[in-house]
């Protein structure tokens, strides 16, 4: 909740943002589609990114809670940059 509640207040403000970073125009459309992009990824792939590791790490099981949730952020992350990279056709 906290989560959505922060991406909410700063979408609020987003154009203000960019206006004072006296951004072109070009730059603050830009920012903020990239910052709906990445507040839609926190929403879907982050916060669960850590369940697997904290439910381990509650059930006493601390070595294998910290492979778990090293690898399940990082193929959450390696698979949106890789999404991202042939939908929208970026480059690295």
């Amino acid at each position: 909740m906290v989560c959505i509640i922060f991406c909410a207040i700063i979408m609020l403000f987003i154009q203000q943002i960019t206006s004072l970073a006296k951004m072109e125009s070009e730059s603050a459309k830009l920012a903020i589609w990239l910052t709906r992009i990445v507040f839609a990824y926190k929403m879907i792939f982050w916060t669960p990114s850590f369940l697997p590791g904290y439910g381990l790490r509650a059930a006493g099981d601390v070595k294998f809670s910290m492979i778990t949730s090293t690898l399940s952020m990082w193929i959450c992350r390696v698979v949106v940059t890789i999404f991202l990279v042939h939908t929208f056709h970026m480059s690295l």
